[in-house]
């Protein structure tokens, strides 16, 4: 691993196998590799064939495709970033029910906040406040 780290998991298996003659599946390696506290070089490149595996092993659904924008990330935990804002000083949920339905809550308003809900324009507090009482049958 420390020699070649940008190997894959499967070629890692594969080097196991040879070096010591035991078998082992791509997952194992990586549980392996990630409870050794290794850390792997991330090779763009290696997405795609990754992707197409998992797709061919119908681990992943068809539909799925791959995006790879330098900057996309950021932008998830961003907006991520205001959710965890809001969570944390509610010290956590008591169910994952409980959970789901208050971040998408959370989630929802972010979008009419954001202006991602037709007939709503970002920063048009009244166009919101109308939506709302209108979605939710309330007296505005």
């Amino acid at each position: 691993m420390e020699q070649d780290n940008d190997a894959t998991l499967e070629e890692l298996a594969t080097q196991l196998q040879e070096t010591i003659g035991v078998t082992v599946s791509r997952a194992t390696m990586g549980r392996v590799v990630n409870r050794l506290k290794l850390t792997r070089k991330k090779n763009p490149a290696a997405y795609p064939k990754a992707i197409n595996e998992l797709k061919a092993d119908e681990e992943l659904a068809q539909k799925v495709e791959l995006r790879q924008e330098k900057y996309l990330n950021n932008i998830v935990e961003q907006d991520h970033r205001g959710i965890k804002r809001l969570v944390n000083p509610g010290m956590g949920f008591g169910s994952f029910n409980t959970a789901r339905r208050t971040l998408k809550g959370y989630e929802a308003m972010s979008m009419i906040r954001k202006g991602q809900i037709r007939g709503v324009a970002k920063g048009a507090v009244t166009d919101r406040v109308k939506f709302i009482a209108k979605t939710f049958r309330l007296a505005a």
